[in-house]
């Protein structure tokens, strides 16, 4: 496959065969990568066809070679959130990591390839699970949830969702049968679930730092 950049010919591939698009999950709803660039990593030329949800465990910087556009750098903070809709209009880039940032990269790719069955008409008022509606559309509803030390948290999830720890974490489930948080596997920074059965979320952060989490519904 090959498209024209600067006047030349290029080849690319799919981006689920690029190497630093690493797979992590998928199933019929949903595909989920992890993005890892090394410090001067320096990607394929590569297709995006899904709309995609993206958030970052990592600070960075990238610079990104579109096929079609002037290149430019992406400045990204730990914690930063943001679409690419690519269904309709794919995208074909290739993206490296600008010299003077010296950390690897980390962020988490979410492509959206059907709406699930299981899913709420309207969404969750709740002070502590807080919509992010600069962030939610017409694909999902981004909730942002932090907890401070000694808090806790109770709610029921009633629809498909995936949730990511952004920190190390201490959390604990009061509950034995919450899908989400029983077994502690969200207690590492980057971990995440895919939860398609509703959930009674009943936990406390035991720890000495607040810790966050995003909640993709």
């Amino acid at each position: 496959k090959t498209k024209t950049f600067e006047g030349k010919e290029v080849e690319f591939v799919e981006v689920h065969d690029e190497p630093f698009h690493r797979h992590a999950y998928s199933n019929e709803f949903a595909y989920i990568y992890r993005v890892n660039f090394p410090p001067e990593g320096f990607s394929l030329w590569h297709r995006h066809s899904e709309d995609t949800f993206y958030t970052s465990l990592t600070d960075s910087e990238l610079i990104n070679f579109p096929h079609d556009k002037p290149n430019y750098v992406h400045t990204i903070s730990k914690y930063d959130k943001w679409w690419s809709m690519c269904r309709e209009n794919h995208i074909i880039h290739k993206v490296c990591k600008r010299e003077r940032c010296p950390t690897p990269s980390h962020f988490l790719a979410i492509e959206f390839l059907k709406s699930p069955e299981f899913f709420s008409m309207q969404p969750i008022t709740d002070p502590q699970l807080k919509l992010n509606e600069k962030f939610s559309n017409e694909r999902a509803r981004i909730y942002d949830l932090r907890l401070e030390p000694s808090e806790t948290f109770e709610q029921k999830l009633a629809f498909t969702f995936v949730i990511l720890s952004y920190d190390d974490n201490n959390v604990v489930s009061r509950n034995d049968s919450c899908a989400a948080f029983a077994d502690g596997h969200l207690k590492r920074c980057g971990n995440f679930k895919f939860i398609d059965t509703e959930c009674e979320v009943s936990i406390e952060n035991l720890g000495n730092e607040a810790c966050n989490f995003v909640v993709v519904e």
